[in-house]
C-alpha cells in the first residue's frame, strides 16, 4: 500500500527516517507526508524521525514552539535554520522528545529514537526485554 491510500486513523505513530537530499530524500517533502504526519499527531498518536527526517515535520507545522534537533553538520544545507523557520527551539543534543515526537541529530541516535518510540508505545517493561534480548542474544 502506498501512502497516498494509508488511513491516518489506523496507525498510531509515522516513523521518517533521514536520508540524503541527492538520493530521493525529496519525496519526504511530499505535502500528503505533511498531511499524513498532521493527521497521526493530532489524533493523539507519535512521531519519530531520525536525523534529517524532522523537517518535513517541521514543514507540515508540527514544531512551532517545541524543542527539536536535527543533524547539524550539511555543507550544503541550513538544517537548523530549517528547523527555527518552522518554530521550533533547537536544543544541542542528541535526541529529544516533546510533545509525541521524538527528534535525533544523526543516524548514531536512531536506535536510542526506536527504543524512545518502543517506551512510548508499549512501556518500559517491554522495551527492557527488547534491550535485553539484543544484547545478551
Amino acid at each position: 500500500m502506498l501512502y497516498p491510500d494509508l488511513d491516518p486513523n489506523c496507525f498510531q505513530a509515522l516513523v521518517l527516517p533521514g536520508g540524503f537530499h541527492s538520493q530521493g530524500f525529496e519525496e519526504a517533502y511530499d505535502p500528503r507526508i505533511h498531511r499524513l504526519a498532521r493527521q497521526i499527531h493530532h489524533k493523539g498518536g507519535m512521531i519519530a524521525t531520525m536525523c534529517v527526517g524532522i523537517l518535513p515535520i517541521a514543514d507540515a507545522g508540527l514544531l512551532k514552539g517545541l524543542k527539536a534537533t536535527t543533524y547539524p553538520y550539511s555543507r550544503y544545507h541550513d538544517y537548523i535554520g530549517r528547523l527555527k523557520a518552522g518554530g521550533a527551539r533547537v536544543v544541542d543534543r542528541p535526541v529529544v522528545m516533546d510533545n509525541r515526537i521524538i527528534f535525533c541529530s544523526g543516524p548514531g541516535s536512531s536506535v536510542n529514537v526506536a527504543f524512545l518510540l518502543m517506551e512510548s508505545l508499549l512501556g518500559p517493561e517491554t522495551t527492557q526485554q527488547v534491550k535485553h534480548f539484543m544484547l545478551y542474544q
